[in-house]
């Protein structure tokens, strides 16, 4: 709510923001592995989770904007399925490397996947243009007035 206005994804766009949002939370993640204070240490934990989780959200806001209406749906659904293999995923190294005693190295690794979370937001191409010559997608096929 804090940046809401400055970094807004209607002002930039949801993939945008989305990049910055996970770099941001690989660097919370990151800071995790330095010893903090408490207090400090609570501040950065609630930071992250806030930028994960938007991050997480304008995953959804940018797939919905770049795929026509005819297969939006599946994309959402492949991104939603993917999310939730990384949800149910994650834990589990994270636990091995905890009961391990190599914690520090973990919140790399995990700091890592934020990196790549960026990445690969990054790299998505921005949709193609409708042209009047262009065929339409579902979403600008005129409805029928009853």
């Amino acid at each position: 709510m804090l940046t809401s206005r400055a970094a807004s994804p209607r002002r930039f766009g949801a993939r945008p923001v989305a990049v910055v949002w996970f770099t941001l939370t690989a660097g919370g993640v990151g800071l995790l592995a330095v010893r903090m204070p408490l207090p400090l240490t609570y501040v950065v934990v609630f930071l992250t989770g806030a930028w994960l989780f938007s991050a997480q959200t304008l995953v959804y806001a940018a797939v919905g904007a770049h795929y026509p209406a005819g297969s939006r749906a599946t994309a959402l659904g492949w991104v939603a399925g993917v999310g939730r293999f990384g949800a149910v995923f994650g834990p589990w190294p994270g636990g091995v490397l905890v009961a391990s005693g190599l914690s520090t190295p973990g919140f790399g690794g995990f700091a890592v996947a934020g990196l790549l979370g960026a990445a690969m937001v990054a790299l998505v191409r921005r949709p193609a243009q409708v042209t009047a010559g262009s065929p339409r997608v579902d979403s600008e096929v005129p409805r029928l007035r009853r």
